[in-house]
């Protein structure tokens, strides 16, 4: 059972929750071929100011300030 614990800034909805959940199972289903229906996850909104501190262009990768922290284990 993996268990995925996904970071997003502050203010997002619960449909946007729903939207990145769904969207990061698909991946494991696909890339990780993980069980149907072995989907739990940790969903955790933080204030701006202590989120995350990344470069905006790293690796020549444009990020928003929307990006998502994701790890799974």
């Amino acid at each position: 059972m993996p268990l995925v614990r996904i970071d997003l800034r502050q203010g997002t909805t619960p449909e946007y929750h729903e939207a990145v959940g769904q969207i990061v199972y698909g991946s494991m289903l696909e890339t990780l071929n993980v069980p149907k229906n072995d989907q739990f996850q940790v969903i955790t909104e933080h204030p701006r100011d202590s989120f995350l501190i990344f470069d905006p262009s790293y690796l020549g990768i444009e990020r928003s300030d929307h990006c998502i922290l994701s790890r799974s284990r």
